[in-house]
């Protein structure tokens, strides 16, 4: 009887959880993050096709190539996904700045979660610039960036 009873707890353990994972109308949706935001950074001669990014923590700001969104309908929340680093060309590189919202309830569409529009005008925004290393960030120095309507350059410094 034991061993009879064994197989049919299986099936039923099987059929509870499927019926929990249809219940829960797990649905996400990912799309493109959006911005008004440029930032051209020049003086990178040494890192010719290297991929860098930017980033400002004191305005929650991040320049990349480019960058995705998701959205859990289930629970009404929004988080960036993933980011695209930006290759340096003819010693330049040109990224699109996002505001940095992490993770949030609402959808990202409507300015919640993720990377959001940047289109400020605020002055002297200094950048931590890096390249990815495996799993590992190296900063590789700063450039300072005067914006206007979300759009902005400045020259790169490297680190002494």
């Amino acid at each position: 009887m034991k061993g009879k009873l064994k197989p049919a707890g299986i099936i039923a353990l099987a059929a509870v959880i499927g019926f929990l994972m249809a219940a829960c109308d797990y649905q996400v949706t990912e799309a493109e993050a959006v911005t008004d935001g440029r930032l051209t950074i020049t003086g990178l001669d040494y890192y010719e096709s290297v991929s860098v990014f930017a980033s400002n923590k004191e305005y929650s700001l991040e320049g990349y190539k480019s960058a995705k969104n998701m959205y859990n309908k289930a629970d009404n929340t929004s988080w960036l996904y993933s980011c695209t680093l930006a290759e340096v060309v003819s010693g330049e590189a040109v990224l699109k700045v996002f505001v940095d919202k992490g993770n949030q309830v609402g959808e990202f569409w409507n300015g919640m979660g993720g990377f959001q529009n940047y289109n400020g005008n605020d002055k002297n925004v200094v950048f931590k610039i890096g390249v990815q290393e495996t799993r590992d960030v190296n900063w590789i120095g700063t450039v300072t960036v005067n914006f206007t309507r979300g759009i902005g350059g400045g020259v790169f410094v490297p680190i002494p």
